[in-house]
C-alpha cells in the first residue's frame, strides 16, 4: 500500500524535475506583451526573424550558391519547420505571422524542379515584406 502513495508522488517530481529551465531569453521572449511599434510592426522572437534570414539568403543567392530546385524548396521547408518549433509569439503577433507565412509555404512548396525568375521574385518579394510587418 505504501508503495502506491509513493509512485504518484516520485512521478510526478520527475516529469516535473526533466522540464527544462528556460533561458534569460526564452523568458523575456515568453513574458513580453506583443505591441506594435510607430510603424506598426510586431515584436518577432529572435528564432523567427533568423529564420526568415536565412530564407533570404537561401532565396537571393539561388542558383549561384549551388542549390538545385528540389534542394531550394528542401532548404526553405527546413527553415520554416525550424521557425514554428522555435516560435514564442503569442496573440495578435502570432495570427499576423501565420497570415504571413501560410501564403509563402503555398510558394515555395510549388516550386517545381527548375523555377522560374517569376517564381523566384514573387518568393523575394514576400520574404521582404517580413520587415514590414514584424521586427
Amino acid at each position: 500500500m505504501h508503495h502506491r502513495r509513493i509512485f504518484p508522488a516520485w512521478f510526478l517530481l520527475l516529469m516535473t524535475a526533466c522540464i527544462p529551465a528556460p533561458t534569460d531569453e526564452q523568458a523575456i521572449e515568453e513574458s513580453m506583451e506583443a505591441t506594435r511599434d510607430a510603424q506598426g510592426r510586431w515584436p518577432a522572437n529572435a528564432a523567427t526573424t533568423e529564420g526568415i534570414r536565412g530564407m533570404q539568403a537561401l532565396v537571393s543567392g539561388y542558383p549561384d550558391n549551388g542549390l538545385t530546385g528540389e534542394l531550394l524548396k528542401d532548404s526553405l521547408e527546413e527553415r520554416m519547420g525550424t521557425i514554428f518549433v522555435r516560435c514564442t509569439m503569442e496573440g495578435e503577433a502570432h495570427e499576423d505571422l501565420h497570415d504571413y507565412l501560410l501564403p509563402l509555404m503555398g510558394m515555395y512548396r510549388e516550386l517545381p524542379a527548375d523555377p522560374d525568375s517569376a517564381q523566384l521574385a514573387a518568393i523575394r518579394l514576400h520574404l521582404a515584406a517580413y520587415d514590414e510587418r514584424f521586427h
